[in-house]
């Protein structure tokens, strides 16, 4: 127990340490710390995962992995469809890893919640995507779907780690909305801390709920 409170808080300070980098522009602490905080949570889930849930901590384990794959080729601007590859299918192992748990939940009110959101959020990003718009699309439809099961795990059982689904899987859209929002409407001084700080929470809630699911299964 002292050792998982320990390694949260080292990756507290490694994620804060890579966001002040970023602001005070040591490059490479940056661009060091980055991947390393993410690492630090896939190995949060590695080390203290309940191993009686075995191919459910696999796939919360290997969509961290594609999450640390797209971290670092979202570091250069020209990997960037590439890295959205990544984070895509990073969410449909998140989602796969959610089905796992207790089957497809199809609760309506989140899916028509999370439609009418991301069907008009993609409408005003839509004019700025050209290319790429195709690709958003099946990103946007995506990640709504993982929301969508989280909402479905806490709404099937109200207990702490599928909260922490929930919440992981909405501060994940809201990560990715803003980084969209920056690089085709507008860009603005504080979206990396936002980014970064919506997104590191984000896994780090899903790999947490991977450490307390045998308690609630």
């Amino acid at each position: 127990m002292l050792f998982k409170k320990v390694h949260a808080i080292i990756i507290l300070l490694s994620g804060a340490g890579a966001i002040l980098s970023y602001y005070f522009e040591h490059d490479f602490l940056y661009y060091f710390l980055k991947p390393i905080t993410t690492v630090l949570i896939l190995l949060f889930a590695l080390i203290h995962g309940h191993r009686s849930e075995k191919e459910i901590l696999k796939m919360t384990i290997y969509g961290l992995f594609f999450c640390l794959l797209g971290d670092i080729l979202l570091m250069k601007d020209t990997f960037f469809v590439y890295g959205l590859l990544a984070f895509l299918v990073a969410h449909i192992l998140f989602i796969i890893s959610f089905v796992k748990i207790d089957g497809f939940k199809n609760y309506f009110k989140p899916f028509v919640l999370l439609l009418l959101f991301g069907g008009m959020f993609y409408a005003f990003l839509y004019p700025n995507l050209g290319s790429l718009a195709l690709p958003v699309l099946v990103y946007v439809i995506c990640i709504a779907l993982m929301a969508w099961q989280g909402a479905g795990l806490y709404i099937w059982k109200k207990k702490k780690p599928f909260l922490y689904i929930l919440l992981g899987a909405l501060l994940f859209m809201i990560s990715d909305s803003i980084i969209a929002l920056n690089k085709f409407v507008y860009s603005f001084e504080l979206s990396k801390l936002v980014v970064m700080t919506t997104y590191w929470t984000a896994i780090f809630l899903i790999a947490k709920a991977s450490t307390m699911r045998k308690k609630v299964l």
